[in-house]
């Protein structure tokens, strides 16, 4: 998002990360200019049409050069190391607890702030879907969205008494019952040169020939694709919104109404090229728009696994190392996890033997994230995405 869209950024990164520090480059190598008092030009690599809304990525914003002088490899370090210009500044922040917010003074519209503090809360992965009520029952923050597994929340809170409230209209005026897409989107991505094998439970450890057999598989296109194909993401989304799933939906980052070119929108240039290169007419990406999962098909899914093992066979492996073992990161949420082995439990079926999912879960919240991103201890997974920080993870109230 910033190196590969600058003239020169690519270069001055790569050089400025090598620990050969002689072939570091001059940042006036960049495509990044003052060009007076209040214009900031940049060189593109390419015409890129959303360019625009690419600004608004924590890379882009502006920043005192006097104060990052002075605070070194300090900044940022902290709330302590940081400078804010807007209406609310960081007070305090507790590692995977708690951010708080106070009302910045010294803002130029303070007047018109009329909510002094503002917080957000972690909430863990061993939540369960009455967590959220049960803090708000206590106290412990002001508002919630009622999880509609929450059978007892659901009554107390949507229908009410009388049993006449509506997830639009609540019975309880700080529930936050109206279903809606989520602030992230999460991927499936393969682990390519995995190193590190850790495991919950024993009896899922691969032994030398078992992790091979998993790196050539994985290597294979046709058995990525009968992942593509066979996993289908709605069984995992219903615990989001039993009813209509197909909201939180989406084989692509780019929301609709996010950006346009020409007067198109970008989603539907994405669907153009989806629809030419698939022979398809009328399918969109978003699914929210098609109200069904566009990319989910268990028979083609069965056909490109069979492919993959014939491929498979054919380089060296032996009808021994079937089905191939695939690690994945699993919820360390109970409700949760219903819904995923579902998912991977059809994925198997679909793959008739190929494959086999280890359903590898997290231990705290901190192997969790080690696994996720620090070790990569997977084969496949769902962990990660894009989106706000913590915007899953966390949940706010306001003083």
């Amino acid at each position: 998002m910033v190196t590969g869209l600058l003239v020169g950024a690519s270069d001055y990164y790569d050089a400025l990360s090598d620990d050969d520090d002689t072939n570091d480059l001059s940042f006036d190598t960049v495509g990044v200019s003052a060009a007076s008092k209040y214009v900031v030009e940049y060189t593109l690599n390419a015409p890129t049409p959303y360019f625009l809304s690419n600004l608004t990525y924590s890379p882009f914003l502006p920043v005192s050069q006097a104060y990052l002088d002075e605070q070194g490899t300090d900044f940022g370090a902290s709330e302590n190391n940081i400078l804010v210009n807007g209406a609310f500044r960081i007070t305090e922040h507790i590692t995977e607890n708690y951010i708080g917010y106070t009302k910045n003074e010294t803002y130029w519209d303070a007047e018109h702030v009329y909510v002094n503090t503002v917080g957000k809360r972690f909430v863990p992965g061993t939540r369960t879907d009455s967590t959220l009520r049960e803090w708000y029952e206590a106290g412990y923050i002001d508002a919630f969205s009622v999880n509609s597994n929450d059978e007892e929340g659901y009554a107390t809170y949507v229908l009410g008494e009388d049993e006449t409230g509506t997830i639009q209209n609540p019975a309880d005026s700080n529930t936050n019952g109206v279903l809606s897409v989520g602030g992230a989107t999460y991927i499936g991505y393969f682990n390519f040169v995995r190193e590190n094998y850790e495991y919950s439970v024993a009896a899922d450890n691969k032994d030398a020939a078992a992790k091979e057999a998993t790196s050539e598989a994985l290597l294979n296109v046709d058995f990525r694709l009968g992942f593509l194909y066979g996993l289908n993401i709605l069984e995992r989304l219903e615990y989001y919104n039993p009813e209509q799933p197909e909201q939180w939906l989406m084989r692509g980052y780019t929301i609709r109404e996010l950006t346009a070119w020409d007067g198109k929108d970008y989603a539907d240039y994405v669907d153009d090229v989806f629809n030419e290169e698939q022979g398809t007419t009328g399918v969109t990406l978003t699914g929210i728009e098609q109200g069904s999962d566009p990319i989910y098909d268990a028979d083609k899914s069965a056909d490109y696994f069979a492919d993959a093992k014939a491929e498979l066979l054919a380089n060296g492996l032996t009808e021994a190392d079937f089905p191939i073992q695939v690690d994945v990161i699993g919820s360390m949420s109970a409700t949760v996890q219903a819904y995923e082995t579902r998912m991977y439990d059809a994925l198997e079926d679909a793959s008739n033997g190929v494959i086999e999912i280890a359903y590898n879960i997290p231990q705290s919240d901190q192997q969790d994230s080690e696994w996720g991103y620090v070790v990569n201890n997977y084969d496949f997974s769902l962990w990660s995405g894009w989106g706000q920080i913590m915007q899953i993870h966390k949940h706010s109230f306001t003083q």
